[in-house]
């Protein structure tokens, strides 16, 4: 498994800290599928006198929903120990605090922003979408790579380097930094 977690200038990125988060050995996580709470156990052997304690919180940071369950988990186990209630007093944009503690001591926590409405991305180019969404469907479809990069000064290699050469160039623009062979 190949994860993009830094970028060209070696900065680390949110896939670094998301795969930090994810890979704890012991993790409290939401499942939007089902609407439960998980605590997964990767590799903490088996851990007794754990409790989940799941909010939900509206845009102005009220606590609308509460619920606290204990649990025990065994190694390489999810158990599901509380099913989130979304309340129709709930703000169109709320929270989710999930917290897992073993006696006072934090061992795991997450945080989630959900919405009540899901607007799926379009799936063409159509002219109605905004230009952003546009030059992306242009950029996924061309034949030519970063020929729709509008800053790309793309060109075929010249053919009295050889093949070896034409396999080095790279176009150089702010999207795409030039690569060093």
């Amino acid at each position: 498994m190949c994860w993009q977690t830094y970028d060209y200038y070696f900065d680390v990125s949110a896939g670094y800290f998301g795969s930090k988060k994810g890979s704890e050995p012991l993790h409290i996580q939401w499942n939007p599928l089902t609407d439960t709470v998980e605590v997964v156990n990767y590799n903490a052997g088996n851990v007794r006198g754990l409790s989940a304690h799941a909010e939900l919180l509206d845009m102005s940071g009220a606590r609308k929903w509460e619920k606290a369950a204990t649990l025990d988990s065994n190694e390489d186990s999810i158990e599901s120990p509380i099913k989130l209630e979304f309340l129709p007093i709930l703000t169109s944009v709320h929270f989710i605090r999930l917290t897992l503690t073993r006696g006072s001591e934090p061992v795991s926590d997450n945080f989630y922003l959900r919405g009540l409405e899901e607007t799926p991305a379009p799936a063409s180019a159509g002219p109605g979408r905004p230009p952003a969404a546009r030059a992306a469907a242009r950029w996924a479809t061309t034949s030519k790579p970063f020929a729709a990069c509008p800053r790309s000064k793309w060109k075929p290699p010249p053919k009295s380097r050889g093949k070896a050469a034409a396999g080095r160039w790279r176009p150089s623009c702010a999207t795409h930094p030039p690569s060093r062979p």
